[in-house]
């Protein structure tokens, strides 16, 4: 008799694809978009990233909600409802007329995205799996980073046709493609006959009158008892301090290497490197963190960070640039691969979405304050030199934070 192909597998097929779309769309193909409308409307780039920075904040503020809402109802019932959102927002930008209509857009997409991103997917990927949790997380934080792939494609588009048959023609496959994706999410492996990881019954695990699997009771806490946790609050901090470095170098990577005297095509070129070897490092720590205690793994993807940024200001040496690309890039991806997975650990799986969700809501100032203080620190030196030491220090005291985690944050919630 052949043995079925684990389920939690098409899952993560179905999650990686999800992020191959809503990262190449509503993430990185956002920036093809600018140009073009700044050329036909003659608004200033100050109004337009406007747009995009308010929907970053909006972003931060639903991602709690979100997240309940994918406790309550399902990765899939969230998905399958936000990608038609964010689908519709790309219809509403290929009818802009005004200022008004343009923000609209943004407001609509801001909406849905952080229910096709990855509070929902690595949800459903943190019940499915437990001992390859951290690989399974990574390789579907990878698809993020794939993304990048249909940026020809859309480009192809705008240049083809123009911006808004292209923004028109993305928001139709969305509204097509996704909803498929989302059907196929199961939230938990017991309600449908498998053990997390595809495994046999363990003594974490019962069989109920039906010979179905049934769960452990004591899965985790809730989201309000983890906001009273230090543990919590430490993990935040640690977010915080990788995405508030990790956006200003996304953000300023290409005009810094400029400042340094490189071509714009190597700059380009090193910045596509930047985020392509990020998926090694989501992929490898996820595999790490699986194999070793994974705060030990989190914190040495802080220790890559701090070193990547470190070596950078020796640039424009190619030694230095290469050492950043491999150190900062792999760092920076395991960092996120990692913090769900260290989210799913610490605070179980029976509120992650909204656990996940006031993370990305803690972590939305921070993640705001980087590209604006590098682009402050620029401003008034005409050197990137000052952030990079700042980002690097940070890094170097998020390992700290990493350190000072304690393994039973129910005992902690309990004692509030």
């Amino acid at each position: 008799m052949v043995n079925k192909v684990f389920y939690g597998w098409w899952i993560l097929v179905a999650a990686v694809t999800a992020n191959i779309i809503s990262g190449g769309t509503a993430i990185y193909g956002l920036t093809l978009f600018i140009k073009p409308v700044i050329a036909e409307f003659g608004w200033s780039y100050l109004e337009v990233s406007s747009a995009i920075a308010i929907t970053g904040v909006l972003v931060g503020i639903l991602s709690p909600v979100i997240g309940g809402f994918v406790d309550r109802f399902g990765s899939r019932k969230v998905v399958l409802i936000s990608s038609v959102v964010v689908g519709t927002s790309f219809i509403i930008l290929s009818f802009t007329n005004s200022i008004f209509t343009f923000y609209l857009a943004f407001a609509v997409m801001a909406a849905g995205s952080s229910g096709i991103g990855s509070i929902p997917l690595q949800a459903v990927i943190g019940n499915w799996f437990r001992r390859r949790m951290g690989f399974a997380m990574g390789i579907a934080s990878a698809g993020v980073g794939l993304g990048g792939l249909l940026l020809p494609a859309i480009a192809w588009l705008i240049l083809t046709w123009d911006w808004r048959t292209a923004s028109f023609a993305v928001g139709v496959g969305i509204c097509i493609v996704m909803p498929a994706l989302a059907m196929v999410l199961r939230q938990r492996p017991e309600e449908y006959g498998y053990y997390p990881d595809g495994d046999k019954p363990s003594p974490l695990f019962q069989t109920g009158s039906t010979g179905r699997p049934v769960p452990e009771t004591a899965d985790g806490v809730t989201a309000r008892k983890a906001l009273t946790t230090r543990t919590f609050w430490l993990l935040a901090l640690a977010y915080s301090i990788y995405f508030m470095g990790l956006n200003a170098v996304i953000l300023h990577v290409v005009p810094f290497l400029q400042s340094v005297n490189l071509e714009p095509a190597t700059a380009a070129f090193l910045a596509t490197a930047l985020a392509i070897i990020s998926n090694v490092g989501r992929v490898g720590y996820g595999y790490l963190g699986d194999r070793i205690p994974r705060k030990h793994a989190f914190a040495i993807t802080f220790l890559s960070q701090a070193l990547g940024l470190t070596v950078v200001l020796f640039a424009p040496s190619a030694l230095a640039l290469g050492l950043f690309v491999l150190l900062y890039g792999t760092g920076y991806g395991g960092s996120v691969a990692l913090s769900s997975a260290m989210t799913r650990e610490y605070f179980g799986r029976i509120a992650f979405g909204a656990i996940q969700g006031w993370f990305f809501a803690a972590t939305t100032l921070a993640g705001m304050a980087g590209p604006m203080f590098a682009g402050w620190i620029f401003d008034i030196n005409q050197s990137y030199n000052t952030a990079w030491m700042v980002f690097a220090a940070a890094n170097a005291f998020g390992i700290l934070a990493v350190l000072a985690l304690k393994r039973n944050p129910a005992a902690e919630a309990d004692a509030h």
